[in-house]
């Protein structure tokens, strides 16, 4: 046997001991309870020893391939891509397990220690969480709105209203997006708004039909919606603030760009409205996000102007009674310092008095805590398979020909999940 046969012979053999390792990493993984040390372990291993058979696959691959060939560049383009796939899920991996962390964090919280602490960790998990607010195949959650919001009947063609212009379009348009996340749960939403919000996080009062674009931006917190005019207007109206000024000033939504969107009034086609408690929430969360994110990269002034935060803050109105005081307390403690002024000063009075007793409070926070749905991330999809369940390959060490085990192009055919 020459030496060239023998390298492709070790190669294949590297591959193929590479493949067993890999289903045994995924076995362990299986067979290991969810949201456990052992298990955040297995996870990663099963994605190293992936990296370990398409790193060995690519170079089989391309030392096959003339360099020059289209094929080679198809194949790289391929590989890389993956490699990049695989390396985004492994952080979203260890992202969950911190959030997991956290949460255990909140339920093994002595009662008798510092509530401010408590609130603090509780506090974290909101802002590790950046949760869809959509679940489109909720069909009780998207009657609710259409019923709330209205529609028009184009001969067999039924239509809805766009808010953003006040256009009609077909249904597949827009997303029925959730105001406060739907992985929150609706324990956390009765803790945070008070039982009058109960079973409310699957009605028009916590939803709207977003044009697709418009839902994306809002849903990662570079834009708002604010109050329009008076805060005790009926029906009350509002306005979009375009906080990524940088990023999506000149991205085109429903006819326009998202800088001429900025302060634009909403249009709603009948009296409804959702919950200004909800917005209320969605705002802070979004300027947290927006000032962490500032501080680190030195563009606040570029991106929103500190001159327009009293505006912003005034059309909330002095007193909203939006959220329970003991939340506000624990968003001010966590992150306070690092807002402005007169966006600390706000949240301190849109506050209502919630828990007076301290071992009630901690058992809400722990309550609320447990309804979460931590894996509702911006990384997981909505399909109803196991967003865990990593890699599915198709399963050829036995075959006589191994050779077309090493071809990039069988990639194509493997399922992820």
């Amino acid at each position: 046997m020459d030496s060239s046969t023998e390298r492709v012979a070790r190669h294949r053999k590297l591959i193929k001991d590479a493949r067993k390792a890999h289903q045994r990493a995924r076995q362990e993984s299986s067979e290991e309870l969810y949201d456990t040390p052992q298990f955040w372990r297995t996870t990663q291993a099963v994605l190293d020893s992936e990296d370990v058979v398409k790193d060995l696959m690519w170079q089989r691959r391309s030392e096959t391939l003339p360099t020059n060939d289209d094929a080679f560049e198809a194949a790289k383009k391929e590989y890389l891509r993956q490699r990049a796939a695989r390396e985004e899920r492994r952080q979203s991996a260890m992202r969950r397990e911190e959030r997991y962390k956290q949460r255990e964090k909140v339920l093994t919280f002595p009662k008798t220690n510092n509530r401010a602490t408590l609130r603090a960790i509780y506090v974290d998990l909101f802002l590790g969480i950046r949760g869809k607010t959509f679940r489109d195949k909720q069909s009780e959650f998207i009657k609710s709105i259409q019923a709330a919001y209205g529609s028009r009947k184009e001969g067999k063609v039924t239509t809805y209203c766009n808010i953003l212009t006040g256009e009609w379009h077909l249904r597949k348009y827009f997303i029925a997006a959730h105001i406060f996340p739907l992985s929150f749960g609706q324990q956390a939403m009765d803790h945070i708004f008070g039982k009058d919000a109960h079973g409310e996080i699957n009605t028009a009062r916590n939803g709207l039909f977003l044009p697709v674009e418009f839902e994306e931006a809002f849903d990662a917190y570079q834009v708002v919606i604010v109050p329009h005019g008076s805060p005790t207007s009926q029906p009350r109206e509002w306005q979009v603030i375009l906080l990524d000024h940088s990023g999506l000033k000149n991205v085109r939504v429903s006819g326009m760009t998202f800088g001429e969107l900025h302060q634009k009034k909403l249009i709603f086609a009948t009296d409804a409205r959702p919950r200004a408690r909800y917005l209320y929430f969605h705002f802070i969360l979004a300027m947290i996000s927006h000032y962490r994110s500032g501080k680190s990269t030195g563009v606040i002034k570029d991106e929103l102007p500190d001159s327009m935060i009293p505006s912003l803050t005034r059309a909330w109105g002095s007193e909203g009674s939006y959220l329970a005081d003991n939340v506000i307390h624990g968003f001010i403690e966590k992150v306070g310092h690092e807002l402005p002024a007169e966006l600390e000063e706000n949240m301190r009075r849109q506050g209502f008095r919630g828990s007076f007793d301290s071992e009630a409070e901690v058992e809400e926070i722990c309550e609320a805590a447990k309804g979460i749905d931590l894996r509702s991330d911006e990384e997981d999809s909505d399909s109803d398979s196991d967003d865990d369940d990593f890699f599915i390959a198709d399963d050829r060490e036995d075959e006589e020909d191994e050779e077309d085990m090493d071809d990039l192009d069988e990639e194509r055919r493997e399922v992820w999940v």
